[in-house]
């Protein structure tokens, strides 16, 4: 579908009862219908991770917790510390004595260092941060991951290890976003010998948990505010094998085989692609398919999906249905 085309969906639903509303103005969007009132801003909001530069940084209890290449720091006002927690990294909670004396001869042989290397996913709930830490090797292939609770009890910096998950997520990059919270539940995808595996923790009872997921997958990647995910594999052809990932039944099907690039991931099951031809939106779960136009702005609401353009002082917009693109209104009217 063409900008052309998308403007003309919108226009001929003006013949369908208009049970929402979309006006604009001061950069802010507002969508009004049954399911109440959202607004969605166009300008960027704060990002409390940058992929590009490996840096965490989330406000969090009066304090900021940090993560660059000093590793993880603690800030109040001007005043900062830092911690690498390398006694993690040969622990006699997590290594018996002969894989601690085996972990220090690959340091001392600088295949690896005690030092932790990155974050592979992180959540704040309520006034605590829950990350995973990794340590990878001189190969930057990962050998250790843990789960961490950072707090500030009495004003006070407070880190505790909680366990590790049976295998590791293979997140790349220095800090990565593996990890979702979710009813009390810290949720990620691992990928183990044989299989990936959806692996849990409960925060209440620190029990950690895990079921087969059937198929090994390249990447993997939880859905924020939806019951889905996605799995991805690699084929000889050079194509990419995306399945929906059923978190309740830990289900994997497989949806659509693209070429391209990844450019973002929305509920409930919305990928958003692009190739040598365009950007799409895919639903994972229908096969229904949407042709965007270039430099559109996306937002998952309640509602649905809207879609604005140009993304930084839209003239248009509309919002679709994420079950079939179907038109449900459009700015202006």
């Amino acid at each position: 579908m063409t900008w052309a085309s998308f403007a003309l969906a919108a226009l001929l639903s003006q013949t369908q009862p208009q049970t929402r509303e979309i006006t604009f103005k001061d950069g802010l969007f507002t969508i009004n219908g049954p399911e109440g009132q959202t607004k969605v801003s166009i300008k960027p909001g704060f990002e409390p991770m940058n992929t590009q530069t490996g840096r965490l940084w989330i406000p969090v209890a009066g304090h900021v917790l940090t993560f660059d290449d000093k590793g993880v720091g603690f800030r109040k006002s001007n005043r900062a510390t830092f911690a690498t927690y390398s006694s993690i990294a040969t622990s006699d909670k997590i290594f018996t004595k002969e894989q601690a004396d085996q972990i220090n001869r690959d340091v001392a042989a600088e295949k690896k260092t005690l030092e932790v290397s990155a974050v592979s996913g992180w959540e704040k709930v309520g006034d605590s941060v829950f990350a995973i830490l990794r340590w990878d090797d001189k190969q930057k292939k990962p050998w250790l991951e843990v789960l961490m609770r950072f707090d500030f009890p009495n004003g006070k910096p407070r880190a505790t290890y909680l366990g590790r998950f049976d295998s590791l997520t293979q997140a790349t990059g220095r800090v990565n976003d593996k990890l979702i919270a979710e009813n009390g539940k810290l949720i990620c995808v691992t990928h183990g010998a044989q299989s990936s595996l959806l692996e849990s923790f409960d925060m209440a009872t620190g029990l950690f948990e895990k079921k087969a997921l059937g198929t090994k997958f390249a990447d993997s990647k939880l859905i924020e505010g939806s019951l889905f995910g996605m799995g991805l594999e690699r084929t000889p052809a050079g194509t990419t094998v995306v399945s929906l990932l059923d978190r309740e039944k830990a289900k994997v099907t497989p949806a659509a085989e693209i070429r391209g690039s990844i450019l973002g991931l929305y509920a409930p099951a919305l990928l958003h692609y692009g190739d040598r031809s365009g950007q799409r939106l895919l639903n994972l779960e229908t096969g229904a398919e949407l042709e965007l136009p270039g430099g559109c702005g996306i937002e998952a609401v309640d509602s649905g999906i809207l879609l604005w353009t140009p993304k930084t002082a839209p003239t248009v917009a509309a919002l679709y249905s994420p079950v079939s693109f179907r038109t449900l209104t459009r700015w202006p009217k």
